[in-house]
């Protein structure tokens, strides 16, 4: 079992008020390290995504979320919503959800947003538990290339920290 503070020592983190704070994105091994974790919770951001993972006595309530923001122009709003749809279909065939709005000279703003929540029981052995969590993260991490695919045009800023909270 690893503590919050070892975790934050092994991986150069900041510890402030029971939080750790670790610049870089999980890696493999990093999330060998936060599954065995001996108490509390979880919390990881990375590149506009998160991963929170809830210890509790007899359950690790898994939540891995990913989000990009969208501005793509088109050349009139019409165009711009059948597109949108079409864009829509897709990402929602790898899970993910596309919000916003078409504007009246044909600009789309909105996001693009990933979402995961499941409730795994602390008895599932804890490779099971880590490869859960690799899965989810790959599916968040597929944002900037869906997004570079589906919109060209898109902007967006990235920021990469890893929290840990006990």
């Amino acid at each position: 079992m690893l503590a919050v503070d070892e975790l934050c020592d092994r991986y150069n983190g900041r510890l402030f008020q029971d939080v750790c704070r670790i610049s870089e994105k999980p890696t493999d091994e990093m999330i060998e390290d936060i599954v065995n974790i001996d108490r509390g919770s979880v919390w990881v951001r990375w590149d506009g995504k998160s991963l929170h993972v809830l210890r509790k006595n007899d359950a690790f309530q898994i939540s891995v979320t990913g989000s990009a923001k969208i501005r793509q122009s088109f050349r009139t709003k019409e165009e711009c919503e059948k597109g949108i749809e079409r864009r829509k279909d897709i990402l929602n065939m790898e899970g993910h959800r596309l919000e916003g709005i078409c504007m009246p000279d044909g600009t789309f703003e909105g996001k693009v947003t990933y979402l995961y929540r499941s409730i795994i029981p602390a008895d599932i052995e804890r490779e099971r538990r880590a490869e859960m969590l690799k899965d989810r993260i790959k599916k968040a991490d597929r944002i900037p290339e869906l997004v570079m695919r589906l919109f060209p045009e898109n902007f967006g800023r990235r920021s990469q920290k890893l929290y840990v909270i006990i």
